[in-house]
């Protein structure tokens, strides 16, 4: 009975010499890998152990006598480390390399397509997108890519062209018109092409419902609005632009149809974990300020205003507290008010916006609770623009009894020596702020030694109380 030979893996030594290390059985056949396939693999242990330097060095020391297949191969891979370490300029040099003949040339002509369009060069990533062959898998999306590139560099009459150049059969006839105008349509002078293409498709094409999605926000766009809702209404509410297309509703009936009840009927059913809830509610806001249902404004922008401090968009913010002031005004409340002049007051002021932050710190009423804060941030931010004349005012405002006054104290020396360094006072100002400072400095004397009073006789009093702490 013939003895079946056993095939082994070989196992080759980390240093990787000419020869793998190869242990000889009785009765095994030993298959051994040319030179080429030993340093690709390699360079594919040490490259996903990141180690891409060692990688490289394995790469370097490909024979193209050893084999053509295997030492393109291992040219494609240093492109792609290349890549990953940032040298673009050697990547796309490897990739020149690659003969058309090679199974890695197409791929490798998308890989350095797309590096150029993430650096925008469109014209240059076209050159690459060019050279792939129509037979190959990824033609089409090469087609697509030079579409959108050429709309890019707004070469809109070569973008029609290409697409018209595109071999089309019947299975992917509609699969073609549906991805071109889809990249077509972020471009106004291509609107109208990509309608047509659009229109073309029939509801027995499986994706049917996302082209008429897509023919709505079109038809809206120039002001096709009685077609934009036939389309909308056609999208049935299992499709995944479905709450989207009760937004364009919303938005159409609000904007054009005039039609406030209607649109909120549609905008209202939009549930809030939905991506466009917020652009619902956005929208909300307006339509039930116009029926003055204050109380609906006054939700919906709470939860605008909420959505954009949590993604630390200072526009946003300032728009959505001015909005929530003006339904306010319309309902006034002292408290309410008081809160959003306060906030507005700050953000204008991190945004360097300090006039405008003391005005709406002007605007907090004296019975409200944040009277004297605001009082004492408007003197700063006068003080700070060096208008010391009004930071007095706000600071004298200041009772005796609020825990500000202290501060409030050395912020009037500072405010008016600042002052005085002007030439342009009369005597009466003078004598006036001189006053004012000597004033302030001899009752910031008397807190301070008031202050150290009670402090001493608080640790009288822990002192007296201390001995009967201790246990006999």
């Amino acid at each position: 009975m013939a003895i079946k030979p056993n095939i082994t893996t070989i196992v080759f030594s980390r240093s990787i010499s000419t020869n793998p290390a190869i242990v000889t059985l009785p009765n095994t056949l030993v298959i051994i890998e040319n030179h080429n396939a030993q340093l690709i693999r390699a360079a594919r242990s040490a490259s996903e152990r990141h180690n891409y330097r060692l990688a490289l060095s394995f790469l370097n020391r490909l024979r193209i006598e050893e084999g053509h297949f295997e030492y393109y191969k291992g040219i494609y891979m240093m492109a792609k480390l290349f890549h990953t370490i940032k040298n673009l300029s050697v990547c796309l040099r490897y990739i020149a390399m690659i003969p058309k003949s090679h199974y890695t040339f197409t791929r490798a002509q998308l890989f350095a397509a797309n590096i150029l369009i993430a650096k925008q060069q469109w014209k240059a990533a076209n050159s690459y997108l060019n050279n792939i062959a129509p037979n190959q898998e990824e033609y089409l999306d090469a087609q697509f890519l030079i579409i959108n590139n050429l709309c890019k560099l707004k070469e809109f009459e070569l973008a029609i062209k290409k697409f018209s150049s595109i071999p089309v059969t019947n299975s992917d006839c509609y699969y073609i018109y549906l991805e071109t105008a889809q990249i077509i349509s972020d471009y106004e002078p291509m609107w109208e092409e990509a309608i047509n293409l659009l229109i073309t498709i029939p509801d027995s094409y499986s994706d049917y419902h996302d082209a008429q999605f897509l023919l709505g926000e079109l038809f809206a766009k120039i002001n096709l609005h009685h077609q934009a809702i036939e389309c909308y209404e056609r999208i049935p509410d299992t499709h995944s632009d479905f709450w989207n297309a009760q937004l364009g509703l919303g938005n159409i009936y609000a904007s054009h149809e005039h039609n406030l009840d209607v649109a909120i009927s549609y905008l209202s059913d939009i549930p809030s974990d939905e991506k466009c809830y917020l652009s619902c509610q956005m929208l909300l806001i307006d339509l039930f300020f116009k029926k003055s249902d204050y109380q609906a404004a006054e939700k919906a922008q709470l939860y605008c205003l909420k959505q954009h401090t949590i993604s630390g968009s200072f526009t946003d913010v300032l728009f959505a507290l001015k909005s929530l002031r003006l339904i306010y005004c319309q309902t006034p409340s002292i408290d309410k008010l008081a809160f959003l002049n306060n906030e507005l007051g700050k953000l204008h002021s991190c945004l360097g916006q300090k006039e405008v932050a003391s005005m709406y710190f002007d605007n907090i009423p004296t019975t409200s609770n944040l009277y004297e804060l605001a009082q004492f941030r408007s003197g700063i931010l006068n003080h700070s623009i060096g208008n010391y004349r009004k930071a007095l005012i706000h600071f004298q405002r200041i009772s005796s009894q609020s825990p500000l006054f202290f501060s409030c104290l050395f912020a009037i020396i500072a405010a008016a020596s600042s002052a005085l360094e002007s030439d342009q006072l009369n005597k009466t100002e003078r004598t006036s702020l001189e006053g004012l400072k000597a004033a302030s400095i001899l009752n910031s004397m008397k807190c301070e030694s008031t202050s150290r009073k009670r402090k001493g006789a608080v640790n009288d009093d822990v002192s007296l109380k201390r001995p009967a702490l201790i246990r006999r």
